[in-house]
């Protein structure tokens, strides 16, 4: 029965690492609640959570604004974007996961996809064709960030023959 004990301690060590191992995999990477739109300029800081502590962030990038490069603390990175004057913007995060060698040793990184990405429409129409119709519409929606910008619409003027 010594000899049985050992082992069985052994076994079920093992069997715990391994457990261990696949709920830490299968915790998600989030980006927390974020506006779904920002205005031109503006600062936002976005942040992801559920990091395992053996990944690692590389090349992140802003489309539409620029980023500045977060760093993995305590299990989540705050990604800081300043947006720019486009229509609209996304977060590409550059987050690693270790690919391992059969001893656990770290022998390359894989790119790790959150469960959900920051996609921003930019509320500026700087530049941007309106593309609904003025004329015989009750209201027309415009992304307009307030004190961003000043808007004129310029309608052409109609002439109509008069009734002589």
């Amino acid at each position: 029965m010594k000899n049985f004990l050992p082992f069985t301690w052994r076994l079920t060590s093992a069997m715990l690492v391994i457990l261990t191992l696949s709920i830490t995999s299968l915790l998600a990477q989030t980006f927390q609640n974020y506006a779904p739109s920002v205005c031109p300029n503006q600062t936002m800081t976005y942040t992801l959570t559920g990091i395992p502590a053996d990944y690692k962030i590389e090349g992140a990038f802003a489309t539409g604004g620029s980023l500045f490069t977060p760093a993995i603390s305590n299990g989540q990175a705050e990604y800081v974007v300043t947006w720019g004057a486009g229509e609209s913007g996304r977060i590409t995060p550059g987050l690693k996961k270790p690919k391992r060698d059969a001893n656990g040793n770290i022998v390359g990184y894989d790119p790790a996809t959150p469960s959900n990405t920051p996609s921003v429409v930019i509320k500026s129409v700087f530049g941007r064709r309106i593309l609904a119709q003025i004329n015989n519409t009750a209201s027309l929606e415009l992304p307009l960030c307030g004190g961003a910008q000043n808007l004129t619409l310029t309608l052409p003027q109609q002439y109509f023959a008069g009734d002589a």
